[in-house]
């Protein structure tokens, strides 16, 4: 926490604490043990995409993110200037969006530092490989063209058991 001056009143302001990393670098786990070390509001564009769209924005999700990110940017400059740490779930993978972010809360004298997360080649393709199984688990590998061969079915059905789909739909008339 920081402490600002305004008209001879003392405000104490939260901090920002921006997480940055690529996709499957562990982020979202630093961000959680962050706030269970201390008082912190954690703010994370994935949850709301989760909780709001099911990650079913397709072509507009580009979009929404931006507006996300707009939002909760507000929002974390409200929360910190109530006196609370706010912690930025974001990826912030482009050097001219850390620096918009980084100039925004210098701008509200509101105190902000970066963390990057760091993950070796390995444990980076192992995260991978984790989250792309549990997204294959719970969809469907889906062939229902009417005039599907044999062949198609059968390869069909082999990559749904290699990459562990939640199920194979195809047309009656195979089963």
């Amino acid at each position: 926490l920081c402490c600002k001056t305004r008209k001879g009143v003392v405000i104490i302001m939260g901090k920002i604490i921006a997480v940055c990393g690529k996709i499957c670098s562990g982020k979202t786990y630093y961000c959680n043990k962050l706030k269970a070390r201390g008082s912190a509001v954690l703010l994370s564009c994935d949850e709301i995409l989760w909780d709001l769209f099911h990650h079913e924005e397709g072509d507009r999700h580009d979009g929404i993110v931006l507006d996300i990110k707009r939002y909760l940017q507000k929002k974390a400059a409200e929360i910190a200037g109530a006196g609370c740490d706010v912690i930025l779930d974001w990826g912030f993978w482009k050097r001219a969006e850390r620096e918009r972010v980084k100039e925004y809360f210098g701008a509200l004298g509101i105190e902000s530092e970066w963390h990057y997360i760091d993950i070796n080649d390995e444990d980076w393709d192992v995260n991978i490989n984790e989250r792309n199984a549990k997204i294959l688990s719970v969809c469907d590998h889906t062939l229902l063209a009417q005039n599907a061969t044999w062949e198609q079915i059968r390869a069909i059905c082999d990559d749904g058991i290699k990459y562990g789909t939640a199920s194979v739909c195809i047309p009656p008339v195979f089963v």
